[in-house]
């Protein structure tokens, strides 16, 4: 599978090692057009040129068959050539301040020392906030059934087992028969 990266409003090749080949740039600009925030012909997205597709000014990741373009945003224009792990970093960062998401000072410092994709770097941060929960304790609300089985199942009801008995509620037989 063949991933890039590129950030808004870049380019990407195609037809060369570095790029996508013809069919998986068509299959880009498909996937983009089918999108809703594609707008006319897929433009918002990703504008497919003769040599280049041309990303827009939407960030995140397209995928196709057998290809994907991750677009990162212009965090720093002094500085064009950001490594694309740090972007991914501060990507990740704004969105948890616009969602509300708590990310800890070793889990940001580890991503953006990762060179993995948006989804790959989402999908890593859930786990492990998965796998946290999970650590504490998973609930175990059981719902209360009652049922005349043949075989002892849970606990036994005594009181409710043997309604015939009488010295089964109040405690004793001498004291039910007096």
């Amino acid at each position: 599978m063949t991933h890039r990266a590129v950030s808004e409003w870049g380019t990407v090749r195609i037809g060369h090692a570095d790029g996508f080949t013809a069919a998986q740039g068509a299959a880009l600009c498909h996937a983009a057009r089918a999108h809703p925030l594609g707008g006319d012909e897929g433009t918002g997205i990703v504008s497919h040129r003769l040599s280049h597709l041309k990303a827009g000014q939407l960030v995140g990741v397209l995928g196709a068959p057998g290809c994907s373009l991750e677009i990162l945003p212009k965090v720093d224009a002094a500085a064009p050539d950001e490594a694309a792990a740090q972007v991914r970093g501060q990507l990740v960062r704004m969105l948890a301040v616009a969602l509300g998401i708590e990310i800890g000072a070793g889990e940001a410092a580890a991503m953006g020392h990762q060179d993995a994709s948006l989804i790959d770097l989402l999908v890593r941060l859930f786990a492990e906030r998965l796998l946290a929960e999970t650590r504490r304790g998973l609930p175990r609300a059981y719902l209360a059934h009652e049922d005349d089985l043949p075989a002892l199942r849970g606990r036994l009801d005594v009181g409710a087992s043997s309604p015939s008995m009488p010295c089964a509620r109040t405690g004793s037989p001498a004291a039910s028969m007096h």
